[in-house]
């Protein structure tokens, strides 16, 4: 069984994914995250949200969630909320947490096998990347990678060599991120 191209994503609790929001439905949100069905994402599902404080999500805005509840009978249930001791005091207002709504940048979408890649530790090409480029990133196990640089350009350089880097060895990398910053700085 080869999962190469494989890119419909079957949710697992846990998993840390990309969604788009697609409705606004009463106190929650129905996400894309490029599953068989939306998942459902609270108002309160923010760090330190209340119903008097709390997210105001526009459809078509991205979020960076994990996976909360994935029974085949029930609906998918995602969450912004962070269970890491030093973030669980931030609110969702002061953007210095690792989830929540992501602003600006570029959406891909990827293999899920390449966002697993991209995903761990000693990641190769983001390693080398950010040798000569500044860029923040969002990997979901889901396929979806969010990009975000200090300008437009340098955004699509980035996002070109993410994708292009897919199955090539550290030698082909190298070679491609060497050339591309050469030609555009």
């Amino acid at each position: 069984f080869m999962m190469i191209f494989a890119t419909k994503y079957i949710p697992q609790v846990g998993d840390m994914v990309i969604g788009k929001v697609t409705q606004r439905m009463g106190e929650h949100y129905k996400v894309d995250i490029r599953a068989a069905q939306p998942a459902l994402l609270s108002q309160l599902g923010f760090n330190n949200a209340s119903k008097r404080n709390k997210p105001n999500l526009n459809v078509g805005s991205l979020v960076y969630c994990h996976v909360t509840s994935a029974h085949k009978d029930m609906d998918v249930e995602v969450s912004c909320e962070s269970a890491i001791a030093n973030e669980a005091k931030k609110g969702w207002a002061t953007k210095e947490l690792y989830f929540g709504e992501l602003g600006g940048g570029w959406l891909l979408d990827t293999s899920l096998v390449h966002a697993r890649t991209l995903m761990q530790e000693d990641c190769f090409v983001l390693d080398r990347i950010g040798q000569d480029k500044a860029y923040e990133i969002a990997v979901g196990l889901n396929g979806r990678i969010w990009i975000n640089s200090t300008s437009p350009r340098d955004t699509v350089i980035v996002a070109n060599i993410i994708m292009n880097a897919q199955g090539r060895p550290p030698a082909q990398v190298e070679a491609m991120v060497s050339k591309l910053t050469r030609l555009f700085g």
